[in-house]
């Protein structure tokens, strides 16, 4: 395999994994998501840091779209955003398909 065609798996695994993981805790929670509390808070930082690090992706997304119709935000920085959103989707994509890799070779 191509290491872009790795690359696109591993976004494609983090993106996917970030809309499940932000859309389970939406229909847990029954509220929209968002980098504030009570999802993201000192008090409880394992478990803010484990939403971020899976569900950061459709976090910011979120974030980026409700911005952007208060127009709070122009359209460069939602751009960065966009950019950073994607760059983070390919991160814990990485960080996922490794650990999976790793697991499949304990097992």
């Amino acid at each position: 395999m191509s290491v872009g065609t790795l690359l696109v798996y591993a976004y494609l695994v983090g993106a996917t994994s970030a809309g499940c993981v932000g859309s389970f805790i939406e229909w847990r929670s029954g509220r929209g998501l968002s980098l504030r509390a009570p999802f993201v808070t000192p008090d409880h930082l394992g478990r803010s840091l484990s939403l971020v690090l899976f569900a950061g992706p459709y976090l910011l997304l979120s974030e980026l779209k409700a911005a952007r119709a208060r127009r709070a935000i122009s359209v460069p920085f939602a751009i960065i955003g966009l950019a950073v959103t994607t760059g983070w989707a390919l991160a814990s994509g990485i960080l996922l398909v490794e650990f999976m890799g790793l697991c499949s070779r304990l097992l």
